[in-house]
């Protein structure tokens, strides 16, 4: 008697597509001055232009902050 292999029947979930967002215009001004207004300090709008340029994520901005 021949058995079937269960696991031939499961199948992998599709992966979701990935996001591909980019600032357009003067959206990239516009957000580092919303974020001088809103702040005292100007370690924010450093950490949005680094973000900006580099494509760091914010838990690697901090980690580079914190050091």
């Amino acid at each position: 008697m021949a058995v079937d292999n269960a696991v031939r029947s499961i199948r992998k979930p599709k992966l979701p597509e990935g996001r591909d967002r980019r600032l357009t215009g003067d959206e990239a001004a516009r957000l580092i001055d919303a974020c001088m207004a809103y702040t005292s300090g100007h370690d924010l709008p450093k950490a949005l232009l680094l973000a900006i340029e580099t494509g760091l994520r914010a838990g690697n901005i901090a980690s580079l902050m914190c050091k």
